[in-house]
């Protein structure tokens, strides 16, 4: 009797094939949750973190802070370290800050980011805030993932011209011992945005507070 040779089934071949497809799918799917985890829920997203506080005042520095801003909030802090204050220097240096933080916009990541608020009276804040997103700040493109276009200014000066103690009586404030202050604005792109600022401060607690800001789009 003829022996006959026994040769592989065709599934043997049809399971490799298998195989193969099964390794490439699998090798889609770790690359596909390995992109979503990196462009979705990887830290790599904008944040915002307080890098630096002045406990007795409330006041904080920002991790999106400019250079510009950043140099006089030092001046701030060695200025409210002292056990005298000189309330016209720290007048001026709030003045500043203010300006700098609220008009330069490049550097926020929503228009729900506003900047300034910290130096606003406690009672105006929520309203400066809501007031604010719907106007200088509606615009802003979200800037969460870095890949925003949008061309926005930023202040690469603040100049306080006057300051001013007077009386302020106005809504619920009043202060016999108030101060005005007047800020000139220096942008690196001229964009249009207020070029003067007239800010009213006046004392709460230990603190001068911003409670009125009226703005002029070029100088007077």
């Amino acid at each position: 009797m003829k022996s006959k040779t026994v040769g592989k089934p065709p599934k043997s071949r049809n399971s490799g094939l298998i195989m193969i497809v099964l390794l490439l799918l699998l090798g889609l799917v770790v690359g596909g949750c390995y992109y979503g985890y990196k462009e979705f829920l990887s830290p790599k997203s904008s944040t915002i973190q307080t890098v630096a506080k002045i406990d007795d005042y409330a006041y904080y520095l920002n991790s999106n802070a400019t250079r510009l801003y950043k140099k006089y909030y030092k001046l701030l802090e060695k200025e409210l370290e002292d056990s005298k204050v000189d309330e016209e220097k720290y007048v001026t240096l709030i003045s500043q800050l203010f300006a700098i933080d609220f008009y330069t916009l490049d550097n926020k990541i929503t228009n729900q980011d506003i900047g300034g608020v910290q130096f606003i009276a406690a009672t105006l804040q929520e309203r400066f805030k809501e007031e604010a997103s719907q106007s200088i700040y509606k615009y802003i493109q979200n800037n969460m993932r870095k890949k925003r276009t949008q061309e926005l200014p930023e202040v690469k000066k603040a100049t306080v011209t006057n300051v001013k103690r007077e009386k302020y009586e106005k809504g619920n404030f009043r202060d016999f011992s108030a101060f005005t202050t007047t800020v000139e604005l220096e942008y690196i792109e001229d964009m249009g945005y207020p070029e003067e600022l007239k800010l009213h401060f006046v004392h709460e607690e230990n603190k001068l507070v911003l409670v009125e800001i009226k703005e002029n789009k070029e100088n007077a």
